[in-house]
């Protein structure tokens, strides 16, 4: 099983290709350029890097929020045009859950944080279980950064551009239960996007295509000042 996986939900571009569970090539950007310039030569790119065609691709995967408004719909467009042309089902990934698989080993609380701009956050809450398995303890949230703060009864890991913009504010009001991460884990990784899609592979959790969508737990920019007309 070939998978090819994307995430755009953040300034930081990341793909990979998987087969048979092991990773074939991956490649992350950070750039000012927008994902719409730099995504589908970087699909070209890591297709060349593990030597197939689009047609060796087996399942299509791809973060769908939340995240940035506009970086969404381009990895969605992309994923469904790519799918869609090539008759082949899509693994629908939030990015939430992307991002915590950032975090392998660890007895404190796991929270991802997603800039949502406006003061606010996109924040869920994991833990690890005893076999390692990554555990969902909340549904999506939308908090500001004092609201979060509200919640944290124990030590917990912080992980995401969220983590970064908010760090100073967390530690303070914290302390010692804000546990942060190496920059580099604060991005989603392609490779584990296409992990968490083998997983809806083996539990038949595919999505058609044209049904992909984005999560957004709030509303877009759009929505709020056309119903604020």
């Amino acid at each position: 099983m070939n998978i090819l996986a994307i995430d755009t939900t953040s300034q930081a571009l990341s793909a990979a290709i998987t087969s048979s569970g092991e990773l074939v090539a991956g490649f992350d950007l950070f750039t000012k350029d927008t994902h719409s310039e730099r995504l589908m030569p970087l699909i070209d790119s890591i297709l060349g890097a593990a030597k197939m065609n689009i047609a060796d691709i087996d399942c299509y995967a791809c973060t769908v929020g939340p995240g940035s408004f506009t970086g969404l719909r381009i990895g969605i467009s992309a994923i469904k045009g790519l799918a869609y042309a090539n008759g082949k089902m899509v693994a629908a990934i939030s990015s939430l859950d992307a991002l915590s698989t950032n975090i392998h080993d660890t007895r404190y609380d796991i929270c991802p944080l997603i800039d949502a701009r406006k003061g606010e956050l996109f924040c869920a809450f994991y833990k690890i279980g005893a076999d390692g398995e990554l555990i969902k303890r909340s549904d999506g949230m939308n908090p500001t950064p004092d609201r979060l703060i509200a919640m944290i009864k124990r030590k917990t890991v912080f992980v995401g551009n969220g983590a970064i913009l908010y760090k100073d504010t967390l530690s303070e009001k914290l302390a010692e239960k804000a546990v942060f991460v190496r920059d580099e884990l604060n991005y989603i990784k392609g490779l584990n996007i296409a992990r968490l899609a083998e997983a809806k592979i083996k539990a038949g959790d595919l999505t058609k295509p044209e049904l992909l969508a984005p999560i957004y737990i709030r509303r877009s920019d759009a929505e709020l000042n056309f119903n604020n007309r």
